[in-house]
């Protein structure tokens, strides 16, 4: 009985979901896994940010959202991804698009971030 309760205890504790550094190359990563942002690296970019191109008023909102599932079809996992939602407007003010009003899953997420060069790569699910 002792040999029974200690196995299942053991096997409880070697259960435990497995997290990957937030830059693992895609093609390194097994379904059912988390990807997680373990040195806080997308922090930096959180925020709202205004520009102007062509005319319009452009705003984005920035957040972090922690757990997002990741669906390729054959490849699931989950990841800790930026994920961008917009507003854009006219000259006059009135608004053209916005995604952050919507409920909708239209926004653009993280898939890869490259300190080095201060750059990240965003991926629109549609």
């Amino acid at each position: 009985m002792k040999i029974l309760l200690i196995a299942g205890i053991f096997i409880v504790f070697s259960c435990k979901a497995q997290n990957l550094p937030l830059n693992t190359a895609l093609s390194n990563i097994p379904n059912n896994v988390y990807v997680k942002d373990t040195n806080n690296e997308l922090t930096p970019y959180i925020g709202n940010y205004k520009a102007n191109y062509g005319g319009k008023e452009i705003t984005l909102f920035i957040t972090k959202q922690e757990n997002k599932l990741i669906d390729y079809g054959d490849q699931k996992f989950y990841r800790d991804a930026l994920i961008v939602k917009y507003i854009v407007k006219n000259s006059s003010g009135t608004i053209l698009q916005d995604t952050k009003n919507n409920n909708t899953d239209i926004d653009f997420y993280s898939t890869k971030i490259k300190s080095t060069q201060s750059s990240i790569t965003f991926a629109n699910p549609n």
